[in-house]
């Protein structure tokens, strides 16, 4: 009899202890997460949340839920698993519990605390690949990293240094995102496209590691100085093995939300060496085309000024010698031209020469006075040019005010006429435009309700408030694999970073998160 009374008090007592708390490392560094896993057994299952207690720790987010059942020899069993993702809040011992779990029907269990110690990152602030892999692999942390390269160490103002974001993945990645871009207030950028780049295996310390660039940009500094590029943010979803062994030999594994920030660059950009002022700097090439008058107009002379330089604020070239006759210059049009690994800048300007006589012309040579990318003053040249022309007035371009010739007059109206077709095309073109400019002014409303004079707490209550309106679960919309629910997730995270103070707060950063996420749930 004390033997059955024994057996039946330990089968009433092991769903109460069948629950479990565990965390999914025992040491993490500054700059990591850490998952917390509840597991539910039993009636315990039907709880859809549970309150744990933290030390140096925030959760973000909510939790993902997988739900079990079975039957088996007549018995009916229930689990329920809850993923909490936590980041901790600095260096020391990182507590979870512990958790006390009650029942409507009176039963109750105890799981009890779990810890964790939090560690300086020793990755973090290197841009080394080889350095941040090493960090990694000696904190037990998933190796999949970004890290920012230049090909140039320094540079003059103006001058055109490409920087480029690579991806490196030795871990087995389900999927991974940029959550942030870098900021670049100090550069004019011009985007180089990595869309049509594959992965590129290597060995680094005896890992087969995969390389890819993620993001490249060619900038043009537009001071000098010492510049800083700010760091690129990623997030990843990484399959980790949980050690235990399936049927078959498999191996079971959870999927670990992994973020990455890169390290910061500086750029050292020097201030143009002492002399005369130039025209551009950079590694620029001067070509003209040659000089060509038609029907006796005024001889043409297109210039273009190329190479890798920020040539929009470049000073036109000039003519090296006199001109025999008057000379009208056209504004220069600046084209970019990407290729895989930089960026060129090609500006064309028109040079109209109206010759004084007939005869054989001497155009002079086109110079341009640039820097070079090793700080040497040069000069761009284009030869002298002869040819036959015959004489010509800047009075044959149209004139201006009174006293126009018909001819002149009948110019003037060629001119003006497309320009009032222009305008009543942007008169039907508003017509059109006025209910979608009248749905973007709602939307602004809408942005400013949900932003202006708010916190980061009481931005993401009214973030949840709107979504509740539309009939939409937030709980539901951040597990959702859509446009929407990507954009719910950045900018929770952004919300969970300027509310504990992770990160500066950049309020253009947060409008354009809530501003995506009310356009992607109106699409």
């Amino acid at each position: 009899m004390v033997k059955r009374a024994l057996a039946a008090l330990m089968l009433l007592a092991a769903p109460l202890f069948a629950n479990e708390l565990y965390l999914d490392r025992k040491s993490i560094t500054t700059s990591d997460t850490i998952t917390i896993t509840v597991t539910l057994e039993g009636d315990f299952a039907s709880l859809d949340s549970v309150e744990i207690p933290l030390k140096n720790l925030i959760i973000e987010g909510e939790p993902s839920t997988s739900t079990s059942y079975s039957f088996i020899n007549g018995t009916a069993s229930h689990q329920r698993i809850l993923h909490y993702v936590a980041r901790p809040r600095g260096e020391g011992e990182a507590v979870a519990g512990p958790i006390v779990l009650q029942l409507p029907s009176g039963l109750r269990d105890t799981l009890e605390a779990v810890t964790a110690e939090v560690v300086p990152d020793r990755s973090a602030g290197s841009n080394d690949a080889l350095t941040v892999l090493r960090g990694l692999i000696a904190d037990g942390r998933p190796p999949i990293f970004v890290v920012a390269e230049t090909d140039r160490d320094e540079v003059f103002a103006g001058q055109e240094v490409v920087v480029t974001w690579t991806l490196y993945n030795a871990a087995t990645l389900e999927q991974w995102g940029i959550t942030e871009g870098p900021k670049l207030d100090d550069f004019w950028a011009e985007e180089i496209p990595v869309n049509g780049e594959s992965p590129r295996r290597e060995v680094m310390d005896n890992l087969i590691i995969e390389r890819l660039p993620v993001r490249r940009v060619a900038l043009f500094p537009l001071r000098s100085g010492t510049l800083t590029v700010g760091p690129l943010s990623i997030a990843a979803a990484v399959m980790m093995p949980t050690g235990r062994t399936l049927p078959w030999g498999r191996f079971e594994g959870r999927v670990e939300e992994v973020r990455w920030r890169s390290a910061p660059l500086t750029i050292n950009v020097k201030p143009l060496p002492p002399g005369p002022p130039v025209d551009a700097a950079g590694d620029l090439t001067l070509r003209c085309a040659p000089a060509v008058q038609t029907n006796g107009g005024p001889v043409v002379v297109p210039v273009t000024l190329l190479g890798r330089g920020n040539l929009r604020a470049a000073a036109a070239p000039r003519f090296a010698g006199p001109i025999d006759g008057t000379f009208q210059q056209g504004e220069g049009k600046v084209a970019v031209s990407r290729s895989r690994v930089d960026a060129t800048m090609t500006r064309t300007w028109r040079y109209l020469i109206f010759p004084a006589h007939e005869g054989r012309f001497n155009v002079p040579p086109i110079a341009s006075t640039i820097v070079t990318g090793k700080g040497q003053r040069t000069e761009l040249r284009c030869e002298a040019q002869t040819l036959t022309v015959e004489a010509a007035s800047d009075a044959a371009l149209p004139p201006r005010g009174e006293g126009m010739t018909p001819r002149a007059r009948a110019v003037k109206v060629a001119q003006v006429g497309p320009w009032i077709i222009g305008a009543m095309l942007a008169v039907i073109a508003i017509v059109l435009a006025f209910p979608r400019v009248r749905r973007a002014w709602s939307r602004k409303r809408e942005l400013d309700a949900l932003i202006a004079g708010r916190t980061a707490a009481q931005i993401r209550e009214a973030v949840d408030a709107w979504l509740a309106r539309r009939k939409l679960e937030p709980a539901m919309l951040l597990a959702e694999r859509s446009d929407r629910g990507d954009a719910l997730r950045a900018l929770r995270s952004l919300l969970d970073g300027l509310e504990h103070e992770r990160m500066e707060f950049d309020r253009g950063e947060l409008r354009a998160r809530v501003a995506d996420l009310l356009a992607t749930i109106a699409a």
